[in-house]
């Protein structure tokens, strides 16, 4: 004898109520689990918006997008990796009021407090954009439309060193790793070595990929603003306003003075130490005699190229 179910209508209801609550709130699971890059577009949209009926002011310490096409032609932020460019992005941003922008569309970096890490490349809202390598299809099309460039140097070895923190470090800006632990360890020397080597060939291409874009001649003082990487750490709020001043050059009367904004120059975006470490030794001990001379070729080069002046103590080893 086959058995049916009988459920009162009123426990029916409720029955089919809670299915349907339990349904809503799948959904809702559902739509708010999407890829995080059309969580990111949605936002960055949200803040352009916003930003447009909040103009900034002087007394306003905000940073903000500026109108579409604002800062067209742009100006690319371009260095090897390691040279501190997202912190030189952090001054621009705090001493300018406007957003910076990138080529890569870094999801850590636009977390991090950099809202225009997701701006549409060519949209004018953005001051500077960042570029390390020009091989990217962004890259490329910011390498046709730039006219001016900042140029951001450090010494090779300790840029390439940095880059290696970076990336042994799991591609984490403020991460810290122990050389001399690691040293030890056969495998790593190995890794290591090879990638220094093959950074430090990507030095001077870096630089030079801008330079049809950026090098005008007679006019290179203007149209490249060549930043040291240790002069700015000794003294950032003097180069700040050097490079603040040499954008307003670039896009006359829209970047006001904004002095008072200038109290975290240190910011969140590199690595806090205690004191500098030499890891001169380290590299040394990497490398072969031939891997130095290899170096050595590739500091000539650098030092003797006729469009930037590179300190004399720049040294790959």
């Amino acid at each position: 004898m086959e058995t049916q179910l009988w459920v009162p209508r009123q426990n029916f209801n409720k029955i089919l109520y809670g299915l349907i609550a339990v349904s809503s709130i799948t959904l809702l699971r559902i739509s708010l689990s999407t890829p995080r890059v059309n969580v990111v577009t949605a936002t960055t949209e949200l803040h352009l918006e916003r930003s447009d009926n909040h103009p900034r002011t002087p007394t306003n310490c905000s940073i903000n997008f500026a109108p579409a096409r604002t800062f067209l032609p742009p100006v690319a932020l371009v260095s090897f990796p390691g040279c501190g460019n997202t912190w030189t992005r952090h001054l621009i941003e705090i001493s300018t009021g406007f957003y910076t922008g990138s080529v890569y569309h870094d999801v850590n970096i636009q977390k991090s407090g950099m809202i225009g890490e997701w701006s549409p490349l060519l949209d004018g809202r953005t001051l500077t954009i960042k570029s390390h390598w020009a091989m990217s299809k962004n890259a490329t099309k910011l390498k046709r439309s730039a006219e001016n460039c900042i140029f951001l140097i450090r010494n090779p070895r300790d840029a390439i060193l940095s880059e290696l923190k970076y990336e042994f470090s799991g591609f984490d800006h403020k991460a810290m790793i122990d050389f001399e632990k690691e040293i030890r360890d056969k495998r790593f020397r190995f890794k290591t070595k090879l990638k220094y080597m093959m950074l430090a060939k990507k030095y001077w291409k870096t630089y030079e990929a801008y330079l049809d874009s950026c090098y005008k001649e007679g006019n290179v003082g203007n149209s490249i603003f060549k930043m040291e990487y240790e002069k700015l750490k000794e003294n950032p709020l003097e180069f700040t306003l050097k490079m603040r001043d040499w954008l307003n050059l670039v896009y006359p009367g829209k970047i006001t003075d904004r002095s008072e904004c200038l109290k975290d120059l240190e910011g969140d975006f590199h690595r806090k130490k205690k004191k500098d470490i030499d890891y001169s030794w380290i590299v040394k001990k990497l490398l072969a005699a031939s891997d130095l001379q290899v170096l050595d070729v590739l500091k000539d080069q650098l030092l003797n190229n006729s469009h930037i002046n590179f300190p004399e103590n720049y040294t790959f080893y």
